[in-house]
């Protein structure tokens, strides 16, 4: 007995073993943001800039929910700064794309900062490769002007992309299982197909995946060098439709589509900033504060967002970005389009073209199912 009480009161007084590790592993997440809020500070006290910089605190209040939005879908924090610079805060077209580059450089690359120290078997390396490769080539010359769009073409380009992909993002959720277009194969029947011989057909399947890998890619880097989005769009459309459809064997899942596409966008956003200063380039005064007070609110929403987002969550965050896809079609629709019929006709165009091939798609996979 004495043994036995000897044992408990060792046991109720060593402290757990394992509450270092936790706290050192909760504050290692925070890591970005703890580089960068100090040095945000410095600069704006050793400047004098709290006013001019907290002027526009609405942008900064906003990327609270931007942080959370790019956590839980494939686009970046660019689809809440971008609609709030140019219908509220009345920015350029230009200013919002470079205020969406210059936060998704930060907050982007907090949250894949945290993929790779944490999370790194939701990467799919070979896509992150090809896409940071040749996007980066289709980011630089978005960026210095061979590909360029200019003006109001943005704005409708934005919107349209945008609103889109929710279209799209809706009907993978919504219709597709998370499991389609990825085979049921068990491993070891994997390793014998493998293992054969290689066929002809499997060679031009290959050939069609990679291609169309790299279209992806250089196209998802001149948007997102011209827009400021475009590139984790590219990369998620082109996993569901183009990977998972034509190698199904080795089909590529939602969550790893979606961190990869984090990823690459963090990457080529960094790449078009740092293109724009390289040719001379410049961000306008008003873009830079913008830029100033969002900064402190995404390099903590990416690690907080990572911390408290659950599978609970991620249905109410997914109708928040159909929500919002919506709203800002029907908001510059309102202010920036207005009558301008050409522009509606090419997002009508387009809405019925998308939706036509997903009824298509759905009618393909039911058939692939039943058969």
């Amino acid at each position: 007995m004495h043994g036995m009480h000897e044992a408990s009161e060792h046991q109720n007084t060593v402290p757990p073993k394992d509450a270092s590790v936790t706290y050192t592993c909760i504050l290692s997440r925070f890591f970005p943001c703890l580089i960068i809020w100090p040095t945000w500070f410095l600069i704006l006290a050793t400047g004098d800039h709290f006013s001019a910089v907290f002027q526009w605190w609405p942008a900064g209040l906003a990327m609270m929910i931007g942080s959370f939005v790019a956590g839980s879908t494939p686009l970046g924090g660019g689809v809440i700064a971008f609609p709030v610079s140019v219908l509220f805060l009345r920015f350029t077209s230009g200013e919002s794309r470079d205020i969406s580059l210059l936060i998704q450089s930060v907050g982007m690359n907090a949250a894949s900062y945290l993929l790779v120290r944490y999370k790194r078997n939701l990467l799919h390396e070979k896509l992150i490769f090809v896409f940071v490769a040749v996007g980066s080539v289709g980011a630089v010359f978005g960026t210095v002007g061979i590909v360029n769009v200019t003006g109001a073409t943005i704005n409708l380009a934005y919107t349209i992309l945008v609103f889109e992909f929710g279209i799209f993002y809706f009907y993978r959720n919504k219709y597709l299982l998370p499991q389609d277009g990825i085979a049921a194969v068990k491993s070891s029947e994997v390793s014998l197909q493998q293992d054969s011989i290689v066929t002809v057909e499997s060679h031009g399947k290959n050939f069609i995946v990679y291609f169309l890998m790299i279209v992806s890619s250089f196209l998802g880097g001149i948007a997102t060098a011209n827009v400021g989005t475009g590139a984790d769009i590219a990369l998620y459309v082109f996993g569901i439709l183009g990977w998972n459809s034509l190698r199904p064997n080795q089909g590529i899942e939602d969550n790893q589509l979606t961190a990869s596409s984090i990823v690459v966008m963090g990457t080529l956003s960094l790449v078009c900033v740092l293109s724009r200063l390289i040719v001379g380039g410049s961000f306008s005064p008003r873009t830079l504060e913008t830029w100033a007070v969002m900064v402190p609110v995404v390099v903590l929403g990416a690690p907080l967002g990572s911390l408290i987002l659950t599978p609970a969550r991620l249905p109410w965050l997914r109708r928040l970005f159909y929500f919002l896809a919506v709203f800002q079609l029907a908001m510059f629709g309102a202010l920036k389009i207005r009558r301008e019929w050409t522009s509606w006709m090419i997002v009508s165009s387009l809405t019925v073209a998308q939706i036509s091939a997903l009824v298509g798609h759905r009618w393909c996979t039911q058939k692939k199912t039943n058969t």
